[in-house]
């Protein structure tokens, strides 16, 4: 897959709407995430997640696409070179997005994939999660199911989701955790 940093400019419409209220402190938002083989999708994802702060990205040196590349051209993105010996461990996986986790400054970190979009609920992430009292915020998940085939995907388009209650925030939990949905694909 070529990669192309031709988009419309649908979120730079969006990203004053995203810009913190004068006078308040700025929430510094991060995410980390774990990429191996996921060329197709990076567009995507670096497209939504633009407005962080900073992407921190542990690239398994297993990757045989152009995920690198695009990881690379990307400015808000820290590389970090990893390899799990063996294929994929989730103990070692999540013993390395601890180790970001624990070093980073954020005031929030997102531990994502890169098929997962979180959309805070009619306001902006910064406004959110500023707002936010406790230290988790859970994240609804729908799955959303495409092929490579499809002729529609693009990643400048805004998402389709249909039906008035495709994303909505679902009631909190009884342990006081506050949800913001996300999508995966």
């Amino acid at each position: 897959m070529r990669f192309t940093s031709t988009f419309s400019n649908w979120m730079d419409k969006l990203l004053p709407a995203f810009d913190e209220s004068p006078g308040k402190a700025r929430v510094k938002i991060a995410a980390v995430a774990m990429v191996y083989n996921e060329a197709l999708v990076l567009p995507y994802f670096l497209r939504h997640y633009r407005y962080l702060d900073e992407i921190h990205v542990l690239y398994e040196t297993d990757s045989t696409d152009e995920s690198l590349e695009i990881l690379m051209r990307a400015p808000n993105v820290i590389i970090e070179k990893c390899h799990i010996e063996g294929g994929l461990d989730d103990f070692e996986k999540i013993n390395l997005i601890n180790k970001v986790v624990q070093g980073n400054k954020a005031d929030w970190i997102y531990v994502v994939d890169p098929d997962e979009f979180v959309f805070p609920p009619n306001e902006s992430p910064h406004d959110f999660l500023k707002r936010q009292s406790r230290d988790v915020v859970r994240s609804a998940m729908f799955q959303v199911y495409r092929h490579r085939s499809d002729k529609d995907l693009d990643p400048s388009w805004l998402p389709y989701l249909k039906g008035p209650t495709a994303i909505r925030t679902c009631s909190p939990p009884k342990r006081g955790l506050t949800e913001l949905p996300i999508i995966s694909t």
